[in-house]
C-alpha cells in the first residue's frame, strides 16, 4: 500500500523515502546519493508519468535507509492527488501518493488564511467551557457574520429569542438598530453630565484639592474635625488669656488705650509738668506732685528724716540740726571745708 502525504499548491516540501534491497525486499540500502535516483510524478488520471530532476539540493540521507526527497514548489500545481516514483539501482521502487490542496490542516489553524468549510451540518456539542467562539483582530475585522438563505434566517430565532424579545421591531436588526440609537442618546447624556461634573467640580474643587480623602465627603470629614480641634484651642487660649487679664487686668483698667501696651506708653510718656510719674526724671511720682504743691526739696528732706534745722551755711546745707525729741533729742553741729562739702558733724 502506498503511503498518502499531505503538499500544499506549489510548494516545496520534503517527504519520507524508504529504500531496501531490490532481491530480498527488507534490507535497507545505504549510501545513495542524489546521482543515484530517477524520480518521476504524474497528476491523477494521467496516463504517463513526468520526470523530475533530484539534485543535491533535494535529496538527503536520514540513516537505516531512509531518505528524505523535496518536490513540490513546481510540480504539485493544481489541487487532487499525484503519485510520486523514486527508482535507484539496486533498490525495490518507492512509491507514495500526495494529497494536494490550497490550504493544508496546519494552515487551517494557523490564523493566517480564508479556509471555506463545505458541510451539511455541523453540531457542537460542549460540556467544558465556551462552544463556539469567534473573534477578528483584523482592521475593521468582524466577529461573526452568519447569512440565511431563502425564507430562513441570518440566525434562527427559537436559539436566541424573538425579535418581541428586544423590541416592538419586526426583525433582530431593527430592535439592534434602536437599542443602538439609545446606546448613543445614553453616550451623549453621560458626555452632558461630564460636563456638569467639570463645571460643579469648577466651583467646589476635586477632592484632592481639600485632602487625601477618596471624596469631597472624606475631606470634608476631615477638615470639620480641625475645624472643631481648633475651636477647642482657642477656647484654651480663651483661657489662657483671661487667667493673664486676672493677674495684670484689661487696658481699660490703666487708661483709654485699645491695648495694655497703648496705656504703659501713654504713663511712661506723663512729665513732672502735668504732676505725673516721668521714669526719665522722677524717682516717686509722690515727689513730683509734692514739688507741683509748692513743697520745696529742703523742707521734704526735713520731714522725711524728722530734723529741725536751726541754722544753715550760706549753701543752705544744715548747721545746726535737732533731731529727735524728749529725751533722745540730740543736736548736731556740722563744718564745711572749702569746697563746700559738709567735713565735720559733732553730736551733743
Amino acid at each position: 500500500m502506498f503511503p498518502v502525504f499531505e503538499a500544499k499548491l506549489s510548494t516545496d516540501k520534503w517527504f519520507l523515502v524508504e529504500l531496501v534491497d531490490v532481491t530480498d525486499g527488507y534490507s535497507p540500502e545505504t549510501g545513495k546519493v542524489f546521482g543515484d535516483v530517477t524520480a518521476n510524478y504524474a497528476y491523477e488520471a494521467d496516463t504517463s508519468l513526468t520526470s523530475y530532476t533530484v539534485t543535491t539540493d533535494e535529496w538527503r540521507e536520514a540513516g537505516g535507509g531512509a531518505y528524505w526527497v523535496k518536490i513540490g514548489e513546481s510540480e504539485f500545481i493544481t489541487p487532487g492527488k499525484y503519485t510520486v516514483t523514486i527508482d535507484v539501482s539496486g533498490c525495490r521502487v518507492f512509491r507514495f501518493a500526495i494529497e494536494a490542496r490550497t490550504y493544508t490542516i496546519e494552515d487551517m489553524f494557523s490564523g493566517t488564511n480564508t479556509v471555506t468549510l463545505k458541510m451539511q451540518q455541523i453540531d457542537i456539542n460542549n460540556a467544558y467551557g465556551t462552544a463556539l467562539r469567534a473573534r477578528s483582530t483584523g482592521s475593521n475585522g468582524h466577529g461573526f457574520e452568519m447569512l440565511g438563505n431563502g425564507s430562513g434566517m441570518d440566525i434562527k430565532a427559537g436559539e436566541i429569542g424573538d425579535p418581541s424579545d428586544l423590541g416592538d421591531g419586526a426583525s433582530l436588526a431593527d430592535n439592534f438598530i434602536t437599542i443602538s440609537s439609545k446606546s448613543d442618546d445614553v453616550a451623549a447624556d453621560v458626555i452632558v453630565i461630564d460636563s456638569m461634573l467639570n463645571t460643579v467640580y469648577g466651583y467646589v474643587g476635586v477632592p484632592t484639592d481639600l485632602g487625601d480623602g477618596a471624596t469631597l465627603a472624606d475631606n470634608f470629614v476631615t477638615v470639620s474635625g480641625k475645624v472643631d480641634n481648633a475651636i477647642a484651642d482657642i477656647g484654651d487660649v480663651d483661657v489662657v488669656l483671661n487667667s493673664a487679664y486676672g493677674r495684670i487686668g484689661t487696658p481699660i483698667d490703666l487708661g483709654d488705650g485699645a491695648t495694655l501696651a497703648d496705656n504703659f506708653t501713654s504713663i511712661a510718656g506723663k512729665t513732672p509738668g502735668a504732676a505725673s510719674f516721668d521714669r526719665t526724671t522722677d524717682a516717686m511720682e509722690a515727689l513730683a506732685d509734692a514739688e507741683a504743691d509748692n513743697l520745696s526739696v529742703t523742707a521734704l528732706k526735713d520731714l522725711l528724716f524728722k530734723r529741725n534745722v536751726t541754722s544753715r551755711h550760706a549753701n543752705e546745707k544744715p548747721q545746726t540740726i535737732e533731731a529727735g525729741d524728749g529725751a533722745t533729742l540730740i543736736t548736731i553741729t556740722t563744718t564745711e571745708d572749702v569746697n563746700g562739702n559738709i567735713e565735720t558733724e559733732n553730736y551733743a
